[in-house]
């Protein structure tokens, strides 16, 4: 499948066409385009731990919900801290934006609220179980979570919560902007990470400068969510590069640690 770009109430967004065909879920995957943020963070910053003013942001998400068709639904995001404690929500927040705490997913089986999750060069990952969706997920999946299991965590917990037999799992998963092998360059430090962690095959690296090399995020990604039970026709995965585009994206690699943060949002439908 692919990803569609659509401007709605001024703010341009991407959306997965795969996750569009499961009923009972609305998502999104947000540009930097449409939102109140000035100069470093401009436009669309959703970081909630930016230096931009906090209500600001809060401007921005609701510019973005709205976009989305889910303007007022209360908002669950996480203090992100690249591990791989996925947190289970479980009943409707009362409003507005709610801090569930510290980790790096949240899921659920409940219906009528957003789960977000942000970044600037880390990865995106929406995920919805079942068709018609019975739960879905919102995961940031930086190296560190990906070498840690954030990803085939939160598959397993969303399983669950679903009433899904582990043995025949039906999964949907968007894989939004992040950076790519073009420019994921690491130290040594980082590929031994990953070969403790999992088997990385020859084609995930490519030699960079000196003792560095270039790491395919995606490539690892996708083998991991293989191992959940996860189609690969059933994984959606946008094409752009955060770092190569910065018209269209905030990249902690291009920009430093004074650039916004681009969010992403899934919603069970009831």
């Amino acid at each position: 499948m692919a990803f569609s770009m659509i401007t709605s109430r001024g703010v341009t967004y991407l959306a997965s066409e795969l996750l569009d065909q499961v009923q009972g879920v609305r998502h999104g995957f947000a540009t930097r385009v449409g939102g109140v943020s000035p100069e470093p963070w401009n436009t669309l910053n959703l970081g909630f731990k930016t230096d931009d003013e906090e209500a600001r942001v809060h401007t921005n998400w609701g510019r973005f919900l709205g976009a989305l068709g889910l303007a007022g639904r209360p908002l669950m995001h996480l203090t992100q801290v690249h591990s791989n404690r996925a947190l289970f929500v479980s009943r409707t927040p009362d409003s507005g934006i709610v801090d569930a705490g510290e980790g790096d997913a949240l899921y659920t089986n409940q219906p009528g609220f957003a789960l977000a999750t942000v970044a600037a060069d880390c990865v995106p990952v929406l995920v919805a179980a079942g068709a018609p969706a019975k739960a879905v997920a919102a995961i940031h999946a930086g190296w560190r979570g990906i070498a840690a299991g954030i990803v085939v965590n939160t598959i397993q917990r969303l399983a669950s919560v679903a009433g899904m037999d582990l043995s025949h799992r039906e999964f949907t998963v968007a894989v939004g902007p992040h950076i790519k092998s073009c420019c994921f360059e690491v130290g040594p430090e980082v590929v031994d990470r990953f070969h403790e962690a999992l088997q990385l095959e020859p084609s995930d690296l490519r030699p960079g400068e000196r003792d560095r090399c270039y790491l395919d995020l995606q490539a690892v990604l996708i083998r991991q969510l293989a191992s959940c039970g996860v189609h690969p026709d059933r994984v959606d995965v946008v094409r752009h590069c955060t770092r190569c585009r910065p018209d269209l994206f905030f990249s902690y690699r291009r920009d430093g640690p004074c650039c916004g943060m681009l969010g992403a949002a899934v919603c069970l439908e009831s």
